[in-house]
């Protein structure tokens, strides 16, 4: 994407940072601009921040699979609070109108 933004000429504000470390820009009249990758920069870049992840699961045999419910589980877990909360309104909904039949079969009792 960056490569792009820089041959183009449209470059984004926002990665400049990204264009100096991983980029070289040569202009010239008669050939015009050349960009190439700083290979050394990329490859500290990954050996520094690219690691591995080792999903284990006794039931999944799919790699792809174990890897969609592994995915999946941030999606649940984002709108697990929304389902825990409509939930306990309705739970409580319920117990607020059991309470007042009760107090309401009390009531009458007593008279």
């Amino acid at each position: 994407m960056e490569y792009e933004e820089l041959c183009s000429g449209s470059t984004v504000k926002e990665h400049q940072k990204d264009y100096e470390r991983f980029f070289t820009v040569k202009e010239t009249p008669k050939r015009g601009r050349k960009v190439e990758y700083n290979q050394e920069a990329i490859d500290v870049c990954r050996k520094n921040s690219v690691g591995w992840l080792v999903l284990a699961t006794n039931d999944v045999k799919d790699p792809v699979k174990a890897l969609e419910i592994y995915r999946m589980k941030d999606t649940i877990e984002k709108h697990l609070p929304l389902i825990s909360a409509t939930h306990w309104q309705t739970s409580y909904e319920k117990q607020k109108q059991n309470s007042i039949k009760t107090v309401s079969v009390m009531a009458n009792c007593i008279i």
